[in-house]
């Protein structure tokens, strides 16, 4: 029997999930969202281009992913410098909105040409709110 790659890989609302370790060279997509107790995640995607992790309470991330271009980890609160490692030459945009992460460690190591960061919009834009 032959099997067809995997290409799409949904882990979405898993409750009991703490922690994930993938690899697969082919995977296009991969979900992993209202994983409310996911802490700890490894990911090795040669295909994947774009990757959203954002609101999962991960502590510990490693990702390899050599043609990645875009990262989300926004309102990952409980990452930090330490618990991130990460091997993605193509980055080009990255979302650390809502972590303990800065840009100015990371770029050293990547070379993302955005990275949003921070968790209020810009002051002039707290004026819409007045009333």
């Amino acid at each position: 029997v032959r099997l067809q790659p995997l290409l799409h890989l949904d882990v979405s609302l898993c409750s009991q999930l703490k922690s994930v370790n993938v690899r697969c060279e082919q995977l296009a997509l991969f979900e992993a969202g209202m994983c409310r107790v996911l802490e700890s995640m490894t990911l090795s995607l040669g295909s994947i281009e774009y990757l959203d992790l954002s609101m999962l309470p991960l502590s510990t991330v490693v990702i390899l992913a050599p043609n990645l271009k875009e990262l989300n980890l926004s309102g990952c609160f409980a990452l930090h410098e330490r618990g991130l490692q990460y091997d993605c030459q193509k980055l080009e945009k990255l979302d650390i909105c809502g972590t303990n992460l800065s840009s100015e460690s990371l770029e050293l190591h990547l070379g993302a040409k955005t990275i949003r960061e921070g968790g209020k919009p810009p002051l002039d834009d707290w004026n819409q709110f007045d009333t």
